[in-house]
């Protein structure tokens, strides 16, 4: 876990402090092709990566919190950086 609740603003800036580009996630309904995309859709989240016009790897959760926490993991491990704490 995060030391921080996580939320949108609080996602970005671990982002950043990684050196990652936050413009490779994409929230609600702006999701793009090439992004990591983080949606409501009813009383889920649902995250998954687009390209092409599909959507890719989607995982389904109860809260927003958790499924941030779940992407900046994912993200993290993708690009071979650990968490600083």
């Amino acid at each position: 876990m995060w030391g921080l609740k996580m939320n949108e603003n609080n996602f970005i800036l671990e982002l950043l402090k990684y050196g990652i580009d936050p413009g490779i996630i994409c929230f609600n309904n702006n999701a793009r092709d090439d992004a990591f995309c983080v949606r409501d859709n009813y009383s889920i989240v649902e995250v998954f990566y687009r390209e092409r016009g599909k959507e890719y790897d989607l995982r389904k959760f109860p809260n927003r919190e958790l499924a941030l926490e779940y992407l900046l993991n994912k993200i993290l491990s993708i690009s071979g950086k650990q968490k600083i704490d």
